[in-house]
């Protein structure tokens, strides 16, 4: 607790900038493996896990107006499980077993339906008006989240310092890349998404990529 007061108090004294280090998110088909399936659509409606899932699926936050019409067919019976599961995991939908957990949309405020990496930025931009966030995303997807963000900055009217850069593959963290900082002093506060055998490479990582004194703060 004393360490944890200590480390408040400077975090609360210090002015300068506030960084945001977001290392990359992996793909959501561990979030849906229980919806991928071989079994016919028979067995498949005795899954107690994907009934539940599939049945509760207006309830979540992904669930937009095409999937909710959808999941009205389903529930008629115009279209069985397998049809109504493909168009949320599969690429002919949303595309959810591929797409980076980070794009998945996850909370539903007043101002609309956020993703978790709009989460992040939003949440960052409470602690401090200088914040600035960098994310290592995979290269595929560099225009998805180029979208989600212009699509934050339009609902809250507000231009967000966001840069991005492609993660080491072999542990998820950032190597390489045009963001360079120039304050003497600031916070790096990560996000951690990464397995704990990737962590020394991250640390490692960022050492490399700054240049200068800063403070890590692991959330």
């Amino acid at each position: 607790k004393v360490e944890q007061y200590e480390l408040t108090k400077l975090f609360q004294e210090d002015k300068q900038e506030l960084v945001f280090f977001i290392p990359a998110s992996g793909s959501g088909s561990r979030m849906f493996d229980f919806l991928n399936f071989s079994a016919s659509d028979t067995n498949l409606e005795k899954d107690e896990k994907v009934n539940g899932f599939l049945n509760e699926l207006e309830s979540f936050a992904f669930c937009d107006d095409e999937l909710k019409s959808l999941y009205v067919k389903w529930k008629e019976g115009a279209i069985d499980s397998r049809e109504l599961i493909s168009n949320i995991i599969g690429p002919i939908g949303k595309n959810f077993s591929k797409l980076p957990k980070g794009l998945i949309p996850v909370h539903s405020i007043e101002e609309g339906v956020l993703n978790a990496f709009q989460e992040h930025i939003l949440q960052g931009s409470v602690l401090s008006k200088n914040s600035r966030f960098h994310c290592t995303i995979q290269e595929l997807f560099e225009e998805n989240f180029l979208s989600s963000l212009a699509d934050l900055e339009n609902r809250f009217e507000k231009e967000y310092d966001v840069s991005f850069s492609v993660p080491n593959s072999d542990s998820d963290s950032y190597t390489d890349g045009p963001w360079q900082i120039k304050q003497r002093k600031f916070f790096v506060i990560l996000f951690l998404r990464t397995s704990l055998s990737a962590f020394k490479a991250l640390i490692g990582n960022i050492k490399k990529m700054i240049k200068t004194n800063f403070k890590i703060f692991i959330l």
